[in-house]
């Protein structure tokens, strides 16, 4: 299948982990600079260079899970052969022992002399290496990256005219997408933080009192937390939210837009995570529960990420509101009659809240 015909069909981490493989697999020469920049691996004995992506292997036997390498770099000199496996994070974080089950995959396979596992991230996810690789007896490096360091490095470089114009877009495409932000606060972002109290203090309003109080009712009494519970540094969102045995339901906001004109959405939704044990039947109910009207469902077929169903507006269709408050609290109320009528047809999916040691995990 060919770049574009795999692009239609991907979300923004997919989509931009097979423009950059594209671009290895088009210049060896980009690719081995960036090894040599990073200090990784001398490349000048390689003869072979293959570049995939979504390369798949099977769970080891105490894995839960199968294994995905966003993109995965085989290098050899004729002899042997060198591994780099890449997992990309642009608007999600790390699921539960991921890296390491990503390393242990590496130990694993046989005959390869070097095996490396990159860590590339666009906002700050940091990870002890110790832990990463703890009773790995194979060799593997891991090596903790950004994805700003990257677009500094393709910078810095002088453009080749066979690539030039393939680069340029993906400089364009990391700087809409803010993954050209480097350590430093700009002035959209301390005016942010400026305003960010008062935006609080009404996200909060809009789903407290009875919104609150419905939320944990429909939950089956899993009342949330005294204060809505932020997401925002992981993925974005402000929710409050319900821990159910094996998936969770959240209400609120979420940031999903890369640019700081996007507006954010308001909405409920309802996900799983790739190793519960109820997964199966509730990605059947989620197929189901994604053909009501105004919802939609994402990463339904790949078992090896996290999957839900949601129901959401823009926070811009409230604005032409007189009282926004208002407005927003009767969509969650609206929002949660919804979702207690997919409980009553969906009675046998897990709907009992989750232990506190699940909720941890």
């Amino acid at each position: 299948m060919g770049l574009f015909s795999r692009l239609l069909k991907l979300n923004l981490e997919d989509f931009f982990t097979e423009i950059v493989a594209h671009l290895f697999s088009v210049s060896h020469e980009t690719l081995f600079s960036w090894i040599e920049h990073l200090n990784l691996l001398d490349t000048g004995r390689y003869t072979e260079v293959h570049v995939s992506t979504q390369s798949e292997f099977e769970p080891l036997e105490h894995h839960s899970v199968g294994t995905r390498f966003d993109i995965l770099i085989e290098l050899s000199d004729g002899s042997c052969s060198d591994w780099i496996a890449i997992e990309s994070k642009i608007s999600s974080r790390e699921m539960p022992d991921q890296l390491r089950r990503y390393a242990e995959i590496l130990a694993a396979k046989e005959d390869i002399r070097e095996r490396i596992l990159l860590y590339i991230t666009r906002d700050d996810d940091p990870k002890d290496e110790n832990s990463v690789l703890q009773g790995i007896e194979s060799a593997v490096r891991f090596k903790q990256l950004r994805w700003y360091m990257f677009y500094n490095f393709l910078q810095s470089r002088p453009r080749d005219v066979s690539t030039e114009m393939l680069v340029n877009e993906i400089v364009k495409f990391m700087e809409e997408k803010r993954m050209a932000q480097s350590n430093q606060f700009t002035a959209i972002d301390v005016l942010t933080l400026s305003n960010l109290p008062n935006a609080l203090s009404l996200m909060d309003e809009t789903m407290g009192g009875d919104v609150k109080s419905k939320f944990g009712d429909v939950l089956l009494g899993s009342v949330p937390r005294s204060r809505p519970y932020s997401h925002l540094q992981w993925s974005s969102r402000y929710l409050l939210t319900a821990w159910l045995d094996g998936w969770w339901c959240g209400l609120g906001y979420c940031m999903w837009g890369d640019n700081v004109t996007d507006y954010p959405t308001v909405g409920i939704h309802i996900e799983v995570p790739p190793n519960s044990k109820s997964r199966q039947e509730i990605i059947k109910a989620m197929q189901k529960i994604s053909q009501r009207p105004s919802w939609s469902s994402y990463n339904l077929d790949d078992p090896t990420a996290w999957a839900g169903v949601i129901c959401e507006r823009s926070l811009r269709d409230f604005l032409s509101e007189e009282d926004h408050v208002a407005k927003i609290r009767a969509y969650f109320l609206e929002l949660l009659e919804d979702l207690a009528k997919i409980k009553k047809k969906y009675p046998h999916l897990p709907w009992r809240p989750a232990s506190q040691q699940n909720e941890e995990e």
